[in-house]
């Protein structure tokens, strides 16, 4: 079980802008797309439980996301779009100000834990 952090990024108060990662319990394995507002509630995407991203080990996958404040997210595997559904809370939100933030790569901000299992290659943020 467990989550695994791709992406997550605070703002200069440390509190969640938004998070890519790998969210896994003991039934599902999805991938996840997290954005939060100005109060701290956030909206939440995944691939469906229905179509379950399957983990092969040692093998290498290129993973992109694209999203704004005006269309829902979009998930890349290997170039491959994958569709989202709504998960967690639904809201409406502005987009917090990360002028200031912190990016962290392959952990949840400075708190640590859901460690990313893996490497991270070729990073490029746009």
């Amino acid at each position: 079980g467990g989550y695994w952090e791709f992406l997550n990024v605070v703002d200069n108060n440390d509190r969640d802008v938004f998070e890519f990662r790998r969210g896994k319990d003991s039934r599902l394995d999805n991938l996840q797309f997290i954005a939060y507002n100005l109060s701290g509630s956030f909206m939440a995407w995944k691939t469906p439980d229905s179509q379950p991203f399957t983990w092969m080990n040692g093998q290498w996958y290129h993973l992109a996301v694209t999203w704004s404040e005006l269309n829902s997210p979009t998930i890349y595997v290997n170039g491959i779009a994958y569709e989202l559904v709504p998960a967690y809370n639904e809201t409406s939100w502005t987009i917090k100000d990360n002028s200031s933030g912190t990016i962290y790569l392959g952990q949840r901000g400075a708190y640590g834990g859901s460690s990313l299992k893996g490497e991270i290659d070729e990073l490029r943020i746009s």
